[in-house]
């Protein structure tokens, strides 16, 4: 659908306004924040106060991650297309993570997760998903992304795949025994809010990371084009690397 030449004018002058008011919300917090201190003191608890005062209103995340949204999604892609989300594990509670991850398993066949020391990836498919071997080598050989890898402390890209926490198989066990059953939909926006609270409650996702972490023995996606001794090898650069994503959240 093409926009009418006269409401383009209209929509970038909403376009401005938006970036302003956004801008405006993030200056004020960052004053709220500074005015507490003086009377609650630099405490986890002042700063969550004005976190969920504005993330309590904030609108519009929360449909990003609806049964409807990856429907949408879905129809849009062809069957061999591949969706990627982020996914905010550091904001996220272990209910909230397994409503999300059942949302889009109910709607794509073929789901993984992806971890890193902040956030996940959504990594979605109606076909298999496999990783490429002849592609890795190519991308591996690229001395801009061997500079990218090496400021990562990651030694070659087959490293990354030590970052799949989940492949589908493991998925579909880790949500099997779940208590939590629900979806999130259009008409149950619970993940609008709940972080918010959440978070005011513990504002560490750190427990839910090493949960992830510890719920599949490792094993990365099919590797198609790798046999024997490469398979290994690649296995040894993502067992590494999944060492490293371990020790980055060590048991208390």
């Amino acid at each position: 659908m093409r926009l009418n030449l006269r409401a383009r004018p209209l929509v970038r002058q909403l376009q401005i306004l938006f970036f302003i008011s956004g801008f405006s919300a993030l200056a004020l917090e960052v004053v709220y924040v500074k005015l507490l201190r003086y009377w609650a003191g630099n405490t986890a608890a002042a700063v969550a106060a004005v976190l969920c005062a504005y993330m309590a209103g904030l609108a519009g995340e929360g449909d990003l991650y609806t049964r409807e949204f990856y429907e949408l999604c879905s129809a849009r892609l062809l069957d061999s297309g591949v969706l990627q989300q982020w996914v905010p594990l550091f904001d996220l509670s272990l209910r909230d993570t397994v409503i999300i991850l059942r949302t889009v398993r109910q709607v794509f066949p073929y789901v993984t997760l992806y971890m890193g020391a902040e956030s996940g990836m959504i990594v979605a498919s109606r076909s298999p998903l496999e990783v490429n071997y002849a592609r890795l080598r190519e991308m591996d050989s690229n001395p801009q992304l061997a500079r990218l890898l090496a400021s990562l402390q990651l030694p070659r890209v087959f490293s990354l795949l030590g970052d799949c926490i989940f492949v589908p198989e493991g998925l579909d066990a880790f949500l099997a025994p779940s208590p939590e059953r629900r979806i999130s939909t259009d008409l149950w926006p619970h993940l609008e809010y709940s972080n918010a609270r959440f978070y005011l409650v513990n504002p560490s996702s750190r427990a839910l990371r090493l949960h992830l972490l510890s719920a599949q023995e490792f094993r990365t996606p099919p590797i198609i084009g790798a046999e024997g001794a490469t398979r290994g090898a690649i296995q040894e650069y993502a067992f590494a690397e999944r060492s490293r994503l371990v020790q980055t959240f060590p048991p208390r």
